[in-house]
């Protein structure tokens, strides 16, 4: 019984992704029968914004965002909640956490989540979470009134989630997450629900971990005449501590992430984190395969208020390159 629960834990957000995308893969296949390596370079390019929401693909959590979004397998925190919700299992009872993104084009970015573990086998780890997206107001302009109409043009992207975990054995966690998703513009809007799934494995050699995360997955939106794709993400990662182990004074976690969107071609990120007396964490990463982002650097201090009361402070930054203003984010979590 616990090898059949193992496989099937380990394998569904594969099945997941196989699923909602084989009537593309079909498709494609037919079109590219007999066509040049040029040809299906251009298919490729043609799935360049063809997903909506994307500010669902926005990273949530300082830490997470400081390893450049390396994360998937490291995830043991409350700020799992938005990257892999399997990693909820770690947390001891209670977590809670907060975080402001300034993002581009003076975009304001919050999101917060909170999870409660039962220490139940059978009931796991409950939360929820929100992620709000206030774009800056601008002022309406047409050809006729290029100087502005005096129309206040204003938006906003939103997504409540609710979470939940289970820990299947000592190495193997799942997790899966609903989310139901609201975008409006002016007197417009458009809403619809979307799944998300991970797992974590714990392999038994040395610290290694094995994690798949399925983000985003929901049915095709339209809005006013325009189809789009949800903004489906799959991701593969590993990750191990090089030096030390979890809960030393001092170790280092270094994770690898492959990420396939349905948008773009593949991504790879690559991260790592070291602490410093149990207390002061220093991080940084890369993105390969990105027009703008390309590394990152963070930093995070964790302090005990009292036996199993935790608060941790996280910092990032990110590059955008000399066109855009590097996005800031500022994360603020407890554990009790």
């Amino acid at each position: 019984m616990k090898l059949k629960t193992f496989t099937l834990a380990a394998l569904l957000p594969m099945g997941l992704l196989l699923m909602a995308n084989v009537a593309q893969a079909q498709q494609f296949q037919i079109d590219s029968t007999h066509e040049s390596i040029d040809e299906l370079g251009s298919k490729q390019q043609e799935r360049l914004a063809t997903a909506g929401l994307n500010f669902l693909k926005l990273s949530q959590s300082a830490r997470g965002a400081g390893m450049a979004d390396a994360y998937t397998s490291v995830a043991d925190d409350i700020s799992a909640a938005f990257w892999n919700p399997a990693g909820l299992t770690d947390i001891p009872k209670l977590a809670w956490t907060t975080t402001y993104t300034r993002w581009v084009a003076r975009t304001q970015l919050f999101s917060g989540a909170l999870a409660y573990n039962t220490g139940s086998s059978r009931t796991g780890v409950l939360g929820i979470s929100l992620v709000y997206l206030k774009p800056e107001d601008v002022e309406e302009t047409t050809i006729w009134e290029p100087g502005g109409t005096g129309r206040i043009i204003n938006a906003k992207d939103m997504a409540l989630s609710a979470i939940y975990a289970l820990r299947f054995t000592d190495k193997l966690s799942f997790g899966l997450s609903f989310s139901w998703v609201h975008e409006a513009i002016l007197d417009r809007s458009f809403n619809t629900g979307v799944f998300g799934v991970g797992t974590i494995f714990h392999t038994g050699f040395r610290n290694l971990r094995l994690a798949m995360s399925l983000r985003n997955l929901g049915r095709d939106g339209q809005y006013e005449q325009v189809s789009f794709w949800m903004p489906l993400n799959y991701h593969m990662a590993i990750s191990d501590e090089l030096y030390g182990k979890k809960g030393d004074p001092a170790y280092l976690t270094v994770a690898f992430e492959s990420i396939y969107a349905i948008d773009y071609d593949q991504r790879y990120h690559i991260g790592g984190e070291l602490w410093l007396g149990n207390v002061l964490a220093l991080r940084g990463g890369y993105k390969f395969n990105y027009d703008a982002e390309t590394f990152s650097l963070g930093a995070g201090v964790k302090y005990e208020v009292t036996q199993g009361r935790k608060l941790m402070l996280d910092l990032s930054y990110t590059d955008f390159g000399y066109l855009l203003t590097p996005p800031l984010r500022l994360t603020l979590s407890g554990e009790f």
